[in-house]
């Protein structure tokens, strides 16, 4: 039976350590048996193909996934988690879960290691007959859809459908015990409603729920949009902006990505946690409902350039070894210049690859929203230099003062050329949005419109792997190009 997820938990340091076997190395599996859905949201990056022939992909079953587990536990470490994603997975059904779980839980009896199942679901399918489903399989470990908009999420069209039936599957959760992560996606014209998601949570009292905010990408239905659908400095001032009310209020709910952050800022945290892992080749894995594997769900939304190989078709030591997964892992080592000199490099570690080569920079180029994370981490240490982020440290169980010096020792071994005005920096805050270079004693300016060190000739150093990729542009996945709606 698996351990039920509590509130405590959502504030304890997450993540796995002390991984010893090179030959057991997936952090994270993430499974989708399925892409059909019951609800047809505008923006899905994972919508139903619309082409029934070869290109279909199929649903598991029960022994599809035997074969797929069979291959794919013996190189998950210990502590790893498989979760389960869309499409909507709860269409497989309570005994399809039931079935995976038995077969599962005899695999780690065998092996004597454990791993820990979670769910991505849009929860409106929520009844009865899932509860104990989901206490027994998931301890509680589920993530949820909603946007404040209710524009964008619906039920064959309708969003106000969509909207009444979760709020009313969630309430249902709610009073059977579970509090399911609400996550939401925002565009440049709803950034400003991460706050009234905040305060939606926070007016529920001990039924508030964690919640998660992520930026719409241009792919699947949104792949004909050019551009960013959010600018990197909307999101982050949003972010922030929802941050130093949480530090303030110290709820009893965390909020992604800012609980991470935090964390991975005071060093609180173990490996494993998207997008903070500049290894993350081959820790985690996506596995389509085809059996075909990437990198991850974002990377199989894609072209299938990125295709470590096929479950049905090749084993595990040669889809880890494929000429795929190699590209992906050169990425920890030929990071652009700006990454490697950068503050908060340490924390971000070069962010999303993925979203390097969905906007154009290629593999081993800058994470589109590099100023986003500059923007946040620079606020986050503040906040717990200067005592503001006191209370949200208390109720994460955090040694304060070593919090303090942790973020301050890394700060002074950085910037170990220039001397940093502690003085000032304790009187007057941070000197630029971005960190903490110019609070320098000299008062010099280091920093450009993008947060950048300008005193560096970027132009002439900063993508200088991208010959290794010939400066490839990554066409969307065209099997997404043609989709249809699948409400069930």
């Amino acid at each position: 039976m698996a351990v039920k997820l509590t509130r405590e938990d959502l504030f304890r340091p997450q993540g796995i350590s002390n991984v010893n076997d090179k030959n057991k190395n997936i952090y994270v599996v993430i499974a989708k048996p399925t892409r059909v859905c019951n609800a047809d949201c505008s923006y899905c990056s994972s919508p139903p193909l619309e082409e029934m022939g070869e290109n279909w992909e199929p649903e598991w079953n029960f022994e599809k996934f035997k074969i797929y587990f069979d291959k794919v536990f013996p190189y998950m470490v210990h502590g790893a988690t498989w979760i389960w994603h869309g499409g909507e997975p709860m269409l497989m059904g309570v005994d399809f879960y039931k079935k995976t779980y038995e077969y599962a839980k005899e695999k780690m009896l065998e092996a004597e290691k454990q791993i820990f199942f979670s769910m991505q679901s849009n929860m409106l399918g929520y009844n009865e007959k899932w509860k104990e489903v989901f206490f027994e399989i998931f301890g509680g470990s589920l993530s949820s859809s909603f946007d404040p908009d209710e524009k964008n999420r619906t039920i064959k069209g309708n969003a106000q459908n969509y909207s009444r039936v979760f709020k009313r599957a969630l309430d249902k959760m709610m009073d059977d015990g579970f509090m399911p992560m609400v996550i939401g996606t925002y565009k440049e014209d709803t950034a400003h409603m991460m706050l009234d998601m905040y305060n939606w949570s926070l007016n529920r009292g001990e039924r508030s729920f964690p919640l998660r905010f992520n930026y719409c990408v241009p792919i699947g239905r949104e792949a004909g949009e050019l551009g960013d659908l959010i600018s990197p400095e909307t999101y982050a001032d949003n972010l922030v902006r929802v941050y130093n009310q949480w530090i303030e209020d110290a709820p009893n709910f965390t909020i992604t990505p800012l609980d991470q952050m935090l964390k991975k800022a005071i060093g609180q945290d173990g490996e494993g946690h998207c997008p903070w892992m500049k290894s993350c080749g081959g820790k985690f894995i996506n596995i389509e409902p085809n059996g075909e594997v990437y990198n991850c769900s974002e990377f199989s939304d894609l072209n299938s350039e990125y295709c470590f190989g096929n479950l049905n078709i090749n084993s595990m030591e040669d889809i880890l070894t494929s000429e795929q997964i190699k590209l992906i892992k050169k990425r920890t080592a030929k990071l652009p210049l700006s990454c490697m000199t950068c503050e908060h490099f340490s924390e971000c570690e070069g962010g999303c690859a993925r979203d390097s080569v969905l906007f154009d920079n290629g593999l081993y180029g800058k994470f589109y929203y590099c100023q986003s994370w500059k923007m946040v981490y620079a606020r986050i240490k503040e906040s717990v230099l200067l005592g503001q982020a006191d209370k949200i440290l208390e109720k994460m169980n955090v040694n304060i003062e070593q919090a303090k010096y942790f973020i301050k020792t890394n700060l002074n071994n950085h910037f170990s050329e220039i001397e940093i005005d502690w003085a000032d920096f304790n009187k007057n805050g941070l000197n630029s949005k971005f960190g903490f270079a110019e609070n320098n004693k000299n008062k010099q300016l280091f920093y450009d419109e993008k947060g950048r060190n300008k005193n560096i000739d970027y132009d002439k150093n900063e993508n200088i792997f991208l010959k290794e990729e010939e400066n490839k542009k990554i066409k969307i996945n065209r099997k997404l190009s043609k989709i249809k709606v699948v409400a069930v």
